[in-house]
């Protein structure tokens, strides 16, 4: 059996990268329904256009590149190049560094 050693700097490295994707996530999801109960509340209340729908859009517009951004430009933590980006292109799907080839969630930097 094949002991693996855990890197504490790649596990507090990790859990940053999963702090910024849950942002991106709840900026992603939080907009959307922001916008429908906005809408609801429009039709059901006051019966004309919101204001607070140009404000909740604009803030939208504005915090979700920031954080796809952050989410595309996080350090790898064995080569600290862009994880998920190399060049213009950005691919936050990919299993492992676009530079290194370290694996997503991997304990170490002997991770294969």
């Amino acid at each position: 059996m094949r002991q693996v050693f855990k890197d504490p700097s790649y596990e507090a490295a990790w859990q940053r990268y999963r702090w910024r994707a849950l942002a991106h996530l709840g900026a992603l999801l939080g907009g959307f329904l922001s916008a429908a109960l906005l809408a609801v509340m429009r039709g059901a209340v006051l019966g004309g256009p919101v204001a607070g729908l140009k404000y909740l859009g604009l803030s939208w517009f504005i915090t979700l590149p920031i954080t796809s951004y952050r989410v595309a430009r996080w350090p790898c933590p064995r080569c600290g190049h862009p994880f998920h980006q190399r060049g213009e292109v950005a691919l936050c799907t990919t299993p492992s560094c676009l530079h290194c080839g370290l694996p997503k969630w991997a304990a170490s930097a002997h991770a294969p």
